[in-house]
């Protein structure tokens, strides 16, 4: 079967095809010469990116740092005794006389600052260790030195706050 197209409807279709052809060149990206855009975009940013780099780099952590810095409420008992000297889940011996302690969500070498509700003490640990069990409902364990440093021997579980420390 052969299609034929009148002489006079090539004044509609040529136009049609060409439109074609161009959208899909602009689609595949190809450049006829003539600035599309996209790639004036990119020249024109590219050196501002390469230039800023570290800086980019630099406010990303700080985002993430103030993304994390809450502080939140929870209670904390200690432990030391028969640990001392056992390896912690972060793979370091455990020293009841170090500023450390145990959390069962909190990432392992972050430091954070423990405060005491009733009292207003303040001790900086870094997180070494996983526990307490989440089943107890306690968010910390700390170490023996820190445990003295919030005076919380007495009563064992106490009421804390906790933020990032610096």
């Amino acid at each position: 079967m052969t299609i034929i197209i009148p002489r006079s409807a090539t004044w509609v279709i040529w136009p049609c095809v060409l439109a074609l052809a161009s959208t899909l060149a602009f689609a595949l990206g190809w450049s006829t010469g003539v600035d599309n855009g996209r790639s004036w975009a990119a020249r024109e940013i590219e050196p501002e990116i390469q230039a800023n780099r570290v800086e980019m780099a630099t406010l990303a952590d700080r985002l993430i740092y103030l993304e994390e810095a809450v502080t939140m409420t929870t209670t904390a008992s200690f432990y030391g005794g028969a640990h001392h000297g056992k390896l912690t889940a972060s793979g370091e011996p455990f020293d009841r006389n170090a500023l450390t302690a145990a959390s069962p969500w909190l990432p392992f070498g972050s430091r954070w600052t423990v405060r005491r509700l009733d009292t207003g003490a303040e001790v900086t640990c870094t997180i070494n260790d996983r526990g307490p069990h989440p089943r107890l409902g306690r968010g910390l364990d700390l170490s023996e030195a820190a445990a003295r440093e919030l005076d919380m021997f007495d009563e064992g579980v106490v009421k804390v706050s906790i933020r990032p420390g610096l």
